[in-house]
């Protein structure tokens, strides 16, 4: 029997697809920027997008248990597209305001968006797009 609770748990698996989109996406844009000579900005936002899928995935099966596959999956993708766009378009003042107002690293500032949209990402999925499921927890 485990000793954490199921809130901790969940949280946990949040953390855990959270981190395995978020590699996917700094893989994405470290190989649009060094391989194939995009700009950083565009990169970091084909990245997001590029991972959106992967992420959903993990988050809606894995993390918050929800197995369902009826026609509600896709509000819940748009749902999850939506809070995803606007945490692209957090996550891209983030980036360039670190990188070209600060002067950082495109990969360090690509982190540090990335955990600032991961607690506002936690939040809307768990209260509003995977609403069901986590009740159901």
């Amino acid at each position: 029997m485990s000793m954490l609770t199921p809130k901790i748990r969940k949280l946990l698996r949040y953390l855990f697809s959270g981190t395995t989109a978020a590699l996917g996406n700094l893989l994405i844009l470290f190989v649009l920027v060094h391989f194939f000579g995009f700009h950083y900005l565009l990169a970091s936002i084909l990245a997001v997008l590029g991972s959106m899928t992967l992420g959903f995935t993990l988050q809606k099966y894995w993390t918050f248990r929800d197995h369902t596959v009826a026609s509600g999956v896709h509000v819940q993708f748009a749902g999850y597209a939506l809070v995803g766009l606007i945490n692209l378009c957090v996550n891209t003042v983030v980036v360039y305001v670190l990188v070209d107002i600060l002067g950082l690293w495109y990969l360090f500032a690509q982190i540090a968006g990335g955990v600032v949209i991961a607690v506002t990402g936690y939040v809307a999925y768990h209260g509003v797009v995977f609403k069901q499921a986590s009740v159901q927890l």
